[in-house]
């Protein structure tokens, strides 16, 4: 799975390069910034890949969520993307707490942050730990759903897609979902 995470990232961010930092013709140069970030939501999407325990797991998830954010704020200047914006924030910050409460609880429930060491200890303890576990998975797939912009939670996305220029739109509708499908399938 990580081998094909890291191609699939490489692939998805060439693809979005020409929209995030299309060259200028007045200068001869591009914008560093949108590129520099693209990249590192790049890095936490191949990040996620890789992941055999919850901490690089998060550090992933949160890294494409602050840069998609960061860009967006860096991009979108008009006035009525600013709200969007800001409502997107708000509402990735709430599903950035539900995953960290749902990665404590997974963490409370299997006694460690590896994921075959928690696999292994609910496995093995029949049934002790189902509540710290069901609400862990819970909070977790809520958190992810709302990356992935599941249709009760692509509310402020997709209105925000539909506002933002092209470049911000396509990072948005990319890499969180890109992410967070690697997410759900480790």
């Amino acid at each position: 799975l990580a081998a094909y995470t890291r191609w699939l990232a490489l692939g998805a961010a060439a693809l979005l390069i020409p929209w995030v930092a299309p060259v200028r013709r007045d200068h001869g140069s591009s914008e560093p910034t949108q590129l520099g970030l693209l990249l590192l939501a790049t890095v936490g999407v191949m990040l996620i890949g890789t992941a055999d325990d919850l901490i690089p797991l998060w550090i992933g998830l949160e890294l494409v969520s602050i840069c998609v954010c960061l860009l967006l704020v860096r991009v979108d200047t008009r006035a009525s993307g600013g709200r969007g914006t800001g409502k997107y924030i708000l509402t990735g910050f709430l599903a950035s707490v539900l995953l960290a409460w749902g990665l404590a609880c997974l963490y409370t429930a299997g006694g460690s942050t590896d994921l075959r060491r928690i696999h292994d200890h609910l496995a093995d303890s029949a049934g002790s730990w189902v509540l710290a576990c069901d609400v862990g998975f819970t909070l977790v797939l809520i958190a992810i759903g709302f990356r992935v912009g599941i249709v009760p939670l692509d509310g402020p996305t997709s209105r925000l897609a539909e506002r933002s220029s092209s470049s911000a739109a396509a990072v948005l509708l990319v890499m969180p979902r890109l992410g967070g499908f690697v997410a759900l399938v480790r």
